[in-house]
């Protein structure tokens, strides 16, 4: 089970989402628990990556939803585990890239990873450029 939690000013953990109050709620008082302390990124990160699937979606004509395009990309990079069926066929499923299953640092170069793969082979745009575009969409 994953949920997010913060430190409050007397220095305890607190729920900061939906699943963390539910997950506290199911503790007895005084129980304790193993928890593994990790920074998420923040959501704008999150919002930077789909500002950059928008610009691309707006701008082709092979996926009809976004998700679709988002998962080709994630796939095109590596983020992805590959499925072998018993007929020799290879399935790639995209990995998460939910605030909570990929560290800052790990983001950030993904997300360069997807500039430079999409200036590179999607949109003819220097990365420089795509990067500002985007960054404008967020604010």
């Amino acid at each position: 089970m994953r949920f997010l939690l913060q430190r409050s000013d007397t220095e305890a953990l607190v729920p900061v989402d939906e699943p963390g109050h539910k997950a506290i709620k199911k503790m007895k008082p005084g129980q304790t628990m193993c928890v593994d302390i990790r920074r998420v990124r923040s959501p704008r990160q999150l919002r930077l990556y789909w500002a950059l699937i928008n610009k691309i979606w707006e701008n082709q004509t092979r996926f009809a939803v976004r998700q679709d395009l988002s998962d080709a990309i994630k796939c095109a990079l590596g983020h992805c585990t590959e499925l072998r069926l018993s007929n020799s066929v290879v399935i790639q499923r995209p990995k998460s890239i939910a605030l909570g299953n990929l560290p800052a640092g790990e983001f950030n170069q993904f997300i360069d990873g997807c500039i430079d793969y999409i200036c590179g082979s999607v949109l003819p745009v220097a990365p420089e450029t795509l990067r500002q575009e985007i960054e404008e969409m967020i604010f």
